[in-house]
């Protein structure tokens, strides 16, 4: 096809790889044309960095910021593709990766899709990757809640009424061999050998383990799902290896009472892992840290150790704050740091030193947000953090070990807006901020 007429072409590529060119010249006098063919190796772009999910007249889009440069893409998708919308009724997204590439699942109660992580081109509808090209049948309809895709094989999607339809790939994702979609997703419900259940929440998908956490509220109690890429061995319920009844007892079903705020594992590895849960009970929030591991000859898990206190009493938490353990950068491990929000305030918790302390006021300041923050994320190397305002702001922060230690020790004002810990303001114009992620952009990264 003919890509340009002028004398300086500028042209989108939307695709990676290798195009052939002509330029072709005409003489105006004799009117003969003279070619020349080359190649163009076009390069991903889009391979580490920000994505943010928008919401604007109902509409979704996808924004890109870069990891190195902090370049941002605004609506990147309905720029490259103006005749094909993404959809509508944004609700999350979610990144699956293998040896060299990604893809990126968007949620959204106007219909599901996945992308190409590189071109950001449909790839398919989520329904179409379905046994049969259809969404199971649920009492109430079907609606997906949530899609998590480990590295070990397993995939699956978490539907609004807390079942489970798994499927597992040939090869996991790390295998140099892997491929997206080398299976298709049950219509059934997975069975968990202790019965009935419903999942609200899963911990991190690409850790080194395993084996999967999930919550399941109906019991309020963590299960797993065994990770591997042959039939799964179903894991019994947890068994406690300590004695304490003031702890909240999440392996054998909590009060109907407690809620599961936040959750997130750490120190992983493929038996143990550490988990740190955020429970509220009436008016009280709790901290809880626990440790457990995986016997692989019975597919038994012993949580070995549980530490609770009350957390943030001092602190107005509320439904809008969100949490982050930062886990990718081995100096939080045994070292956690938990940061949390409230309006447009960070704060971060010190657990060795049960201590508290003010990471930034971002309404603090010249073109600060007038939204309060709605998600933080951290990077590939867990030395920076996204906090993303509900208005469209997105702050890239420094929170290197150095800089926290710096903070708790009162070297570095947090109330000083010159501290070096914002490493770039980015001011978008794509509507309501719905989700923000970190595209890893391969197996390698995510598995981190």
């Amino acid at each position: 096809k003919k890509v340009s007429a002028e004398r300086n072409i500028t042209y989108t590529f939307t695709e990676t790889g290798i195009s052939f060119l002509t330029l072709i010249v005409t003489d105006t006098v004799t009117g003969l044309e003279y070619g020349q063919r080359f190649q163009v190796n076009v390069a991903n772009t889009f391979l580490k960095g920000w994505l943010l999910l928008s919401e604007n007249d109902g509409s979704s889009s996808i924004s890109y910021i870069d990891g190195r440069t902090f370049e941002a893409s605004e609506n990147i998708y309905a720029k490259l593709f103006p005749e094909d919308p993404l959809g509508g009724q944004p609700v999350r997204l979610r990144e699956s990766c293998i040896a060299k590439s990604d893809q990126i699942t968007v949620i959204q109660n106007g219909g599901s899709v996945t992308l190409d992580g590189s071109t950001f081109r449909k790839v398919a509808a989520l329904s179409q990757e379905f046994i049969g090209g259809e969404y199971p049948s649920e009492q109430g309809g079907f609606k997906v809640s949530d899609v998590i895709y480990t590295h070990r094989g397993p995939d699956m999607v978490l539907s609004e009424g807390g079942l489970l339809y798994d499927r597992v790939n040939e090869k996991g994702l790390t295998s140099s061999s892997a491929k997206f979609q080398s299976s298709m997703f049950s219509t059934e419900p997975f069975i968990h050998i202790s019965g009935d259940y419903r999942i609200t929440r899963f911990t991190y998908p690409g850790a080194n383990s395993y084996y999967q956490l999930m919550f399941d509220d109906k019991h309020k109690r963590w299960i797993a799902y065994y990770l591997t890429n042959m039939i799964p061995s179903n894991i019994p319920i947890f068994g406690k290896g300590y004695d304490d009844d003031a702890v909240f007892d999440w392996c054998n079903g909590m009060d109907q009472s407690v809620e599961l705020i936040y959750a997130q594992t750490h120190d992983e590895s493929s038996r143990n892992q550490g988990l740190v849960n955020i429970f509220r009970n009436g008016a009280k929030y709790y901290y809880n840290d626990a440790s457990m591991s995986l016997n692989t000859t019975n597919y038994k898990v012993t949580v070995n150790s549980s530490l609770q206190r009350e957390f943030a009493s001092a602190y107005p938490l509320d439904n809008e704050s969100v949490y982050l353990l930062p886990r990718k950068n081995s100096s939080f491990d045994s070292n956690q740091h938990l940061f949390f929000s409230i309006g447009r305030k960070l704060y971060f918790y010190h657990a060795a030193t049960d201590t508290y302390y003010l990471y930034r006021d971002f309404s603090a300041g010249e073109d600060s947000p007038a939204g309060n923050i709605i998600d933080i994320e951290e990077n590939d190397t867990g030395r920076q953090m996204g906090v993303a305002t509900t208005d469209g702001h997105i702050f890239i922060c420094d929170i290197d070990i150095k800089k926290l230690n710096g903070i708790r020790q009162a070297n570095i004002d947090p109330s000083d807006n010159d501290n070096g810990l914002v490493l770039a303001h980015i001011k978008t114009k794509s509507g309501r901020i719905i989700d923000l992620i970190y595209k890893f952009g391969t197996a390698k990264e995510i598995q981190k």
